[in-house]
């Protein structure tokens, strides 16, 4: 804030120039935050860091608001992504494979199938339309249901489909 040749009088022991001396406590907070926002270190933050840049992405100051959101997404990138998956509940979903796909022994075959994905009965059942068994199903107990739909979600990223 200080530039030596500028200070006034009654901001010379407090480092603040003739132009800053005249501003809000308002405008004063806002340019003191954007000076440490701009200087915000990029690494692995502390709690007390992390808490603070949280503030500043809900501040009055709409530039020190967007310049915190910023920051906050390059340091965080996938902090959007994972406040989706907490929103993101299953009760019942639905996917059709029609394609080629290698079988354990590397050959390729086509699939033509429906998975639905009951959560609530904990029931998968899978439709082959190339097979005269028709439809098959199979129950799931919680333990398995929850690992197979945290795998759809997480390593599948089916909310991004």
């Amino acid at each position: 804030m200080a530039n030596l040749n500028k200070l006034s009088g009654k901001g010379h022991v407090a480092h603040i120039c003739k132009a800053c001396f005249h501003l809000s406590a308002a405008e004063k907070a806002a340019a003191m935050d954007m000076n440490r926002l701009m200087s915000f270190p990029m690494r692995r933050l502390s709690e007390s860091e992390k808490k603070w840049l949280k503030a500043k992405m809900k501040d009055n100051c709409q530039e020190v608001a967007d310049t915190a959101k910023e920051i906050y997404n390059v340091c965080f990138p996938h902090a959007e992504r994972n406040t989706m998956k907490k929103q993101l509940i299953i009760n019942t979903l639905s996917f059709k494979v029609h394609t080629e796909v290698y079988d354990g022994y590397g050959d390729k075959e086509m699939a033509d199938c429906l998975f639905t994905i009951d959560r609530k009965s904990r029931i998968l059942t899978v439709t082959d339309f190339h097979a005269d068994s028709g439809e098959q199903s199979v129950a799931l107990d919680g333990g398995k249901m929850a690992k197979l739909l945290w795998y759809i979600v997480h390593t599948l990223e089916i909310f991004m489909w």
